[in-house]
């Protein structure tokens, strides 16, 4: 999101989005941007230690899903090249 720039719903004036925080008791988070022409904020999302521990969580199965898949992907492309080559051979 490096440099994308939004038109503001309040002023529609362009700004570029910067990511800003605001911490809140209880261990929330804030993640919001402002306009930096009319100071109309718009938050991104909140999450508190719960949210961030399952963010983790799904961020770690997505890794293992990913390697998984790859590896699955060799396998069967190591069944093909055999049975192609069989089939080639019985020819």
């Amino acid at each position: 999101m490096e440099n994308q720039q939004v038109q503001c719903d309040a002023c529609h004036e362009p700004f570029t989005i910067q990511l800003k925080e605001r911490k809140h008791p209880g261990n929330i988070i804030e993640a919001y941007i402002q306009c930096p022409h009319c100071k109309e904020e718009y938050i991104s999302y909140v999450t508190d230690q719960f949210a961030r521990r399952e963010q983790d969580e799904v961020r770690k199965l997505h890794e293992k899903y990913i390697k998984r898949k790859g590896k699955l992907f060799v396998h069967m492309e190591k069944l093909k090249a055999d049975i192609l080559s069989k089939r080639e051979a019985s020819e």
